[in-house]
């Protein structure tokens, strides 16, 4: 067997995982969008306190998470350098990046 069919074969896995790797920040951007749209007055406004009394969208919040967990590694972009201050409104707020879904156990 010539190496040009596992070749093609691994060149198409790669193209077909890439999109799967992350949202990135349009992707975070648009599911805030949506969300926002279907929030109750309630929740609505707790987050809007919670962005600086409006401050920021949530839109704006969602990358937040990602730039943050990455400024230890690397030096937080200038275009996130908003989320310092979020962050420093809210100091608990470093668990709200990540949800724990409980995965049963296979019987």
């Amino acid at each position: 067997m010539s190496i040009r069919l596992p070749a093609a074969g691994l060149l198409l896995l790669c193209a077909v995982a890439l999109p799967g790797w992350c949202w990135g920040p349009e992707g975070h951007h648009i599911v805030a969008l949506i969300a926002e749209q279907r929030l109750s007055p309630e929740v609505r406004e707790r987050i809007h306190k919670l962005l600086l009394d409006g401050k920021f969208s949530m839109a704006q919040a969602s990358t937040c998470p990602d730039a943050l967990r990455s400024n230890g590694k690397y030096p937080i972009r200038p275009d996130d350098q908003y989320c310092l201050e979020i962050a420093a409104a809210n100091p608990d707020s470093g668990p709200w990046h990540y949800i724990d879904v409980p995965v049963p156990k296979p019987e």
